[in-house]
């Protein structure tokens, strides 16, 4: 989230971008190694919602589209798959903006560093104030800074 690397800030600004141009909206990007597989994950949605969810087709429109225009601004050190998908039901939250549009759902968040005495909230989302997000985790109210988020997403299972 609030804290990318160098290399994650590239791709963001390379692809938000493209995919804008496509139609879509970037979600949310990850970066990680499975399986000794480097990976660059990106979720993304319609820029129109009214147009239905992300299928199968448009990840692979664009990441058709995408990924040599990744390539030729050379946004990552090394070999790396490209991975495109639907945010899910299981939407991931990573924009100020999404804190504030899914107040009153459920959500799960990490953090990097303990905020209080956890790092991990699963309760119902109260919204975003300043730069804190408000969380209700068994009736009492957590604040947690925007910037200590890792890891966010609605828990609808």
């Amino acid at each position: 989230m609030a804290r990318q690397d160098g290399q994650t800030t590239k791709v963001r600004e390379v692809a938000e971008p493209v995919l804008n141009g496509l139609g879509y909206d970037l979600i949310a990007l990850e970066s990680t190694v499975e399986h000794g597989r480097k990976i660059v994950r990106l979720y993304i949605d319609r820029l129109d919602s009214g147009k239905g969810s992300v299928g199968i087709e448009d990840c692979v429109l664009a990441t058709k589209e995408l990924s040599p225009v990744l390539d030729v601004a050379e946004v990552m050190d090394g070999r790396y798959e490209l991975e495109l998908s639907s945010p899910g039901i299981n939407r991931p939250l990573a924009r100020k903006s999404d804190f504030e549009k899914f107040a009153g759902k459920k959500v799960a968040v990490r953090t990097f560093d303990k905020v209080g005495d956890r790092r991990n909230f699963l309760g119902v989302l109260l919204g975003i104030e300043g730069e804190d997000i408000r969380i209700n985790v068994d009736g009492r109210e957590h604040r947690v800074p925007l910037g200590e988020v890792m890891k966010a997403h609605l828990d609808v299972l």
